[in-house]
């Protein structure tokens, strides 16, 4: 989809990948063929490859970044306490008596997913546990790709007894395929996700969540591209929007 607006007297083209990659890459192309004055960019969670932002970069479009961002590249970037939040989430459950909390991640490549795996082990480590790569999955986000991770993790012993998802929708499916197999949630597992989508208002129980409050990441982002394209300055810097716990009956 593509769309355009008007905020001020400022023009916006509006695009959207539907997580899809191959989308993603197009859709830039063909901005950058329209002569744009500046790029805002969140990538689809299927995206683990960068080379068609690289390929823009130190040219005179000013880029920028915001919530889902590429590690490593000399971007701008507006971001969620990911790392903060995915330890206070995961100390939370270590708190009501959890001690085998699984996670459920996206592509290795996205920032998001690195910190807020590493949120999640400096909560493990502090709090004396071992890391278990059998409570780790990384996943594209699709149905049949949560509901292996979890069935993968129902075999284990000793069982699991609380789930991280990065994201709220798998979480929302985690806790109904959890209900449809006869498992009470939040009293055999603890459900929590992270971004305090809708979804999680709508699922009974209602999901613990994270808020990574992204319509603000969007503003901040919005603000610092205009910035970016008045003043011609192209700082490197990466600014850290503070979130939220949020709890609700899942957990």
């Amino acid at each position: 989809m593509r769309a355009s607006a008007s905020v001020g007297e400022e023009n916006w083209d509006l695009c959207n990948s539907n997580e899809r990659h191959e989308v993603e890459i197009a859709n830039i192309q063909a901005l950058m063929n329209n002569m744009i004055d500046g790029l805002l960019i969140c990538h689809s969670i299927h995206t683990s490859t960068f080379e068609h932002l690289r390929l823009h970069i130190g040219k005179r479009i000013p880029l920028v970044q915001f919530y889902r961002v590429a590690v490593g590249l000399p971007v701008p970037q507006i971001v969620a306490e990911d790392e903060a939040g995915a330890e206070e989430l995961t100390s939370y459950l270590l708190n009501k008596g959890c001690r085998r909390i699984a996670i459920l991640m996206g592509p290795k490549e996205l920032s998001l997913t690195q910190n807020r795996f590493r949120g999640y082990q400096n909560a493990l480590i502090k709090h004396g546990l071992k890391i278990d790569a059998n409570l780790q999955a990384h996943v594209d986000f699709s149905f049949e790709s949560v509901v292996k991770a979890l069935n993968n993790w129902l075999k284990l012993k000793p069982e699991i007894d609380a789930i991280i998802s990065i994201s709220d929708k798998s979480a929302t499916q985690i806790i109904r395929e959890l209900q449809n197999k006869g498992i009470d949630v939040p009293k055999k597992v603890r459900v929590a996700g992270f971004g305090n989508e809708f979804v999680g208002e709508i699922v009974n129980p209602q999901l613990t969540t994270f808020d990574t409050h992204t319509r603000l990441i969007g503003e901040q982002a919005s603000q610092l591209i205009i910035e970016q394209i008045i003043t011609g300055r192209r700082d490197i810097i990466t600014k850290l929007v503070q979130g939220k716990l949020i709890v609700r009956d899942s957990a």
